[in-house]
Formats: C-alpha cells, sequence, structure tokens
C-alpha cells in the first residue's frame, strides 16, 4: 500500500506544479498577449 501512497502524494505534488505553470502561462498570454497582437500587426503591414 506504500506505493499507493507514494502515487497519490506524486500526483498531488504535480498538479500542484501544473496548475502554478498553468497560471503563469496564462498570466503572461494576458500581459503579454496585446504586445504580440501589435507585433504581429506591424509584421502585418509590413509584408
Amino acid at each position: 500500500m506504500k506505493f499507493l501512497r507514494d502515487v497519490k502524494g506524486g500526483i498531488a505534488e504535480h498538479t500542484a506544479i501544473i496548475v502554478m505553470v498553468l497560471t503563469i502561462a496564462v498570466g503572461a498570454l494576458l500581459y503579454l498577449g496585446p504586445k504580440i497582437k501589435t507585433v504581429f500587426e506591424a509584421i502585418g503591414g509590413a509584408l
């Protein structure tokens, strides 16, 4: 049964890490989104 407990602990840790990464990714997208859009519009205008 020790194995199951280890797996559960591992899943909890992974979930926390995934949530953290997703939060950072979403924050970065919200922050960089407008800037990326402007860059693409500038590139589109240049083409």
